[in-house]
């Protein structure tokens, strides 16, 4: 009996591992989800979720930049029919420098492929359809021509990621991915809509999040849209706008298959909307939401339109109000998020229709202690050993939600070179001497910098 009284010893310990080890596993996955969910910002009063997936050769700052203007330029104008808010969060693209190309060719590439099945799988169809021979001549002949016409995009695609390869290959490209899963469960889990806004490489990002949306977390297709500007990728998942003189993508049909010219522009052309311009047509800013340009107000009207008709993905509480064309009374409402806003009778900003926000979780800087100033050096554990206010993680995250670049380790509560390199640009931007240093004066404007005005 005593072999099988030490074998019944063993099961628990090895029970009691596995338990906690699956815990741990289950905590640790949770932990990166709320971490991923925790980057979207999203508000109870936000409801739709505007996903900007940025194009090649684009830095973290510039894609933060070009998101700020999206917001505070390009789409200032629009008011929801629902008085719907709108939650602004960037599907980053990392740049790698030239491996951004062999990325873009790889992905190509795939979507060729893809595309070569499809066709395969209609000409494969109609050779075994039930019909009249002279009918299934009719119909196999153009199919055929398509399909020679994929397998022809499909070599050509192929053989420039394969010599791409041969210098350099992306090391991020699944990793991005995944990060754009995370927050897209994180969207369908907050039940709200979602609009994909894509440029340029983004577009093949973009593609990919929708079919992970609508087949994967099964989301209707009315829930989620995509806008294609000057898209690289061959398939589309919605309306594309690309202009003729744009010698980036139009330059892609040496390898493959591009997307129909849309619009026609002038050789002579008006600085964008970050004031800058671009020989090679193919920039965002400073072409598709160039308002000189005739395509910027054609990309406004479709967004704008899908911002008004998305709808839920789920049945609930949250969109209760989905066809409501009131506008909420305030006097009436109640949010106990923002209680901080209501001390003293003050005026939130975000409800002021002269004001374009930014960022509405900002409701105070530096509340509790505040030091005379914040300057290149400081750290959060030194200015407070209990670890219960964090002015320099504070500054940092407010800086990020304009547009500034703190640096790779985001907000980490230590004030280094980026951070103050952000902070003399917000400075310069403002008015302010632009000492790198958080006094006074760049408090009290941080204290009012919820919105700008229209």
């Amino acid at each position: 009996m005593e072999p099988f009284h030490l074998y019944r010893k063993e099961i628990p310990v090895k029970s009691n591992l596995i338990i906690k080890t699956t815990i741990a596993l289950i905590l640790t996955f949770a932990s990166l989800q709320a971490n991923s969910c925790n980057d979207l910002n999203l508000t109870t009063d936000q409801k739709i979720v505007f996903g900007f997936f940025n194009g090649v050769q684009t830095t973290p700052k510039e894609a933060r930049k070009a998101l700020r203007l999206i917001q505070t330029q390009f789409l200032s104008p629009y008011v929801s029919s629902k008085y719907e808010k709108i939650n602004y969060t960037l599907f980053y693209n990392k740049t790698e420098g030239f491996a951004d190309f062999s990325e873009t060719f790889n992905q190509r590439a795939k979507e060729h492929v893809k595309i070569l099945a499809d066709k395969y799988e209609i000409f494969w169809k109609i050779m075994h359809e039930d019909i009249s021979f002279l009918n299934k001549i009719k119909k196999a002949i153009p199919a055929l021509d398509n399909l020679i016409d994929a397998e022809k995009q499909a070599e050509k695609a192929a053989s420039i990621a394969a010599i791409t390869n041969l210098i350099t290959k992306s090391k991020t490209t699944d990793i991005m991915y995944s990060d754009h899963k995370k927050k897209i469960d994180c969207i369908e889990e907050a039940n709200r809509k979602f609009l994909i806004f894509a440029h340029s490489q983004g577009n093949l990002f973009a593609t990919q999040a929708y079919d992970y949306a609508t087949k994967i977390k099964n989301a209707p297709a009315d829930s989620v849209a995509v806008v294609h500007v000057a898209p690289a990728s061959p398939t589309l998942r919605g309306k594309h706008f690309l202009e003729d003189l744009d010698l980036v993508i139009n330059g892609l049909r040496v390898f493959g298959k591009v997307p129909s010219i849309t619009h026609y522009m002038s050789v002579l052309r008006a600085p964008g909307l970050n004031g800058e311009t671009d020989p090679l047509g193919h920039g965002l800013l400073e072409i598709y939401l160039n308002p000189t340009i005739d395509v910027e107000g054609d990309i406004y009207i479709e967004v704008t339109n899908l911002f008004d008709t998305l709808k839920f993905p789920h049945k609930s509480d949250i969109n209760s109000n989905d066809n409501n064309t009131t506008p909420p009374d305030d006097n009436n409402q109640t949010d106990d998020n923002n209680s901080d806003n209501n001390d003293n009778n003050q005026t939130d900003p975000t409800q002021d229709p002269n004001k374009v926000c930014v960022s509405n979780y900002f409701k105070y800087y530096g509340d509790g202690k505040i030091h005379d100033s914040l300057k290149k050096g400081d750290k959060d554990a030194q200015l407070y050993s209990d670890g219960t206010k964090h002015q320099v993680k504070e500054l940092q995250e407010f800086l990020e939600a304009f547009g500034y670049d703190v640096g790779s380790n985001g907000a980490d509560g230590w004030f280094g070179s980026d951070t103050k390199d952000a902070l003399i640009e917000f400075q310069d931007a403002n008015g302010l001497d632009a000492d790198g240093i958080v006094g006074p004066n760049t408090r009290e404007v941080m204290n009012n910098t919820n919105c700008y005005d229209k």
